[in-house]
């Protein structure tokens, strides 16, 4: 793993090192076809941390965060999770929209199934800190699940308005609605977190099969 393939942000932590993974140091453990990809993943870990980066939260069953105070992005490590990889075809199709999550660079194979990408840093959901648009928008999607079928009269009275002053973002309700539907989790506040007053919609799609995608 070496760092041409993080290259992407001259502020990034790594770039004053010459690479991630030190080719000096046991560099037979760096060939792919000697490594195991769980140690892979685990040494890319390791040495994120051993640079400043410190796991954010508590470690999912498919993925984990690690984070850094001085950089404005967070490293995200997801496994086995074709659901989030769905998510992110979708986030790519509307990647000019404020509600959707911004990446950085290139994601970055640990193999199995297990990749490492660079997203926004971004701040817990605080619903009084929201713009009033945006506590329209997070209003609807709590009360429908995102569902334009809801009849009930006041999603009916949030949608209308939300059609009207957010046009692009109900073109992704509306492809989320036609691609998407019995696979969304809006009811929990964990799928959406801010960007200074913006709402951002950041992991929606689950597995129904399993009822759950974490």
């Amino acid at each position: 793993m070496y760092i041409t393939e993080l290259i992407g942000y001259k502020d990034h932590p790594i770039n004053k090192a010459r690479s991630l993974i030190a080719p000096d140091a046991d560099a037979h453990l760096y060939d792919r076809t000697k490594l195991n990809p769980q140690s892979k993943q685990q040494k890319f870990i390791a040495e994120l941390q051993k640079y400043g980066f410190k796991i954010l939260g508590e470690r999912g069953q498919f993925g984990i965060v690690l984070e850094h105070p001085n950089y404005k992005y967070v490293f995200k490590i997801f496994s086995d999770d074709p659901q989030y990889m769905k998510w992110l075809g979708v986030v790519k199709m509307f990647n000019y929209l404020p509600c959707v999550p911004k990446f950085f660079g290139k994601f970055i194979n640990l193999g199995n199934n297990t990749f490492a990408c660079r997203v926004e840093k971004l701040e817990p959901l605080n619903f009084s800190a929201l713009s009033p648009e945006d506590q329209i928008l997070f209003r609807w999607l709590s009360i429908t699940g995102g569902d334009l079928r809801d009849e009930d009269e006041l999603a009916q009275e949030l949608i209308q308005h939300i059609q009207m002053k957010q046009e692009e973002t109900y073109e992704l309700i509306m492809y989320l609605n036609e691609h998407f539907m019995g696979k969304l989790d809006f009811y929990n506040n964990a799928n959406f977190m801010m960007r200074g007053n913006q709402l951002v919609i950041t992991d929606p799609v689950y597995s129904p099969e399993s009822q759950s995608r974490k």
